[in-house]
This record gives structure tokens, C-alpha cells and sequence, in this order.
């Protein structure tokens, strides 16, 4: 009988996890994917700057999802702005797992950071998309998620080519409260250059 191979996700928690800075009823982008995905373990590089976000992230997980294993890993990554540290810090982590990610898990999932931390993104978008497997990167933001998928055959620094293509274009915005023939409305006048001011009323 053939082992089924394990769903597993791979994440940088950031002082937007496991909930957004002031905001309890608001979860942070890891817990909203594990909401969306039935995962069997969670990989957790934490950075030292936000250790605390890590832990509480795992310590989140292990009690609302008890049948995901939460393997976590804190790096001593303080300076955002350093790209090469960034860079050869989550390489050297994730080299570890490469052979156990492509033997034992089907497609793992990566989920990248919120590009406002552009060397992190840039860095873990780099390593995510250059694993010799198919793998599924994803975001998540407050106003929309995109999900892409990523085959690459030989290592990165041999400058092969490689294939990343959006599932989704374009991010989906929501307007909850417009109705469609207000949409339709503001449409038109966009379309005539005209300018528009919306106010909000009171709640």
C-alpha cells in the first residue's frame, strides 16, 4: 500500500501572528491559512526579532489543531535590512529539509510574508521557488489572497529557468458596503474622469 504523503505548510511568523497587533478578532495570515488548508504539520523559520510571535503562533496551533505536528526553528535574523544574512540564515534551515519535503510531502505549501518586509519576501519567495519539487506558494493579506504553484528541476545556481505562474492575477477586492448598482454607479463615473468623494457615515 502506497503512504499517502503529508500536506505540510511552511511559514515566517511576524509580529502580524498569530493575530493582528490590536486587533484579537482578527487572525494573522498563518492561522487564517491553516483555516483554508487540511494540514498535517506546520514548519514555523521564525526570525529573533519577533520569538515571541513564533511561540505564540505554535503554542496557538498545538492547542486548536492538535493533529498537526508544529516543527519550529528561530533564527538569529535582527536586522530586516541585511538581505544577504536573511538569505543564507533561511537557505541553511531550509536545505535541511529539502530531501524530507520532496520524498514525504505532496506540493508543500509556502506561504510568504507580507511584502512591506521586501528583503524577507524577496528572500523566502527566492528559496520557496527554487527547491528541486513542485511546490504551491500563497499569500495572505487583510483584503485578499493569491496562490501560484512553482517547478523547478535543478538547483538555483545554475540560472535555470524556472516556472512561476498566478493562479490568481489580480488580488480580490471587497466592498462590503456598496451595493452593486453603487459599484456600477462609481464605474461610470470613473469611466467619464470624473472626480468622486465618498464619505463615511457613522456606524
Amino acid at each position: 500500500r502506497k503512504l499517502l504523503k503529508k500536506k505540510v505548510l511552511l511559514a515566517i511568523p511576524t509580529f502580524q501572528d498569530p493575530y493582528i497587533p490590536g486587533r484579537k478578532d482578527k487572525e494573522g495570515s498563518i492561522l487564517q491559512a491553516l483555516q483554508g488548508g487540511n494540514f498535517d504539520e506546520v514548519i514555523l523559520f521564525g526570525l529573533q526579532i519577533w520569538r515571541l510571535n513564533t511561540f505564540l503562533s505554535e503554542q496557538f496551533i498545538v492547542k486548536n489543531y492538535p493533529k498537526i505536528t508544529v516543527k519550529r526553528h528561530v533564527l538569529p535574523i535582527q536586522d530586516l535590512t541585511c538581505y544577504k544574512d536573511i538569505f543564507y540564515q533561511l537557505k541553511t534551515k531550509l536545505s535541511e529539509y529539502e530531501s524530507y519535503l520532496g520524498e514525504e510531502c505532496e506540493e508543500p505549501v509556502f506561504l510568504l510574508p507580507s511584502p512591506v518586509y521586501d528583503y524577507l519576501f524577496d528572500c523566502w519567495l527566492l528559496l520557496s521557488t527554487s527547491l528541486n519539487m513542485k511546490t504551491r506558494i500563497c499569500q495572505i493579506e487583510s483584503h485578499y489572497s493569491i496562490e501560484g504553484d512553482s517547478c523547478s528541476d535543478i538547483d538555483w545556481l545554475n540560472e535555470s529557468p524556472k516556472e512561476f505562474r498566478d493562479s490568481q492575477a489580480e488580488p480580490q477586492v471587497v466592498y462590503p458596503y456598496l451595493s452593486q448598482n453603487q459599484l456600477k454607479f462609481l464605474e461610470e463615473l470613473y469611466n467619464k474622469n470624473q472626480n468622486v468623494c465618498i464619505l463615511a457615515g457613522d456606524e
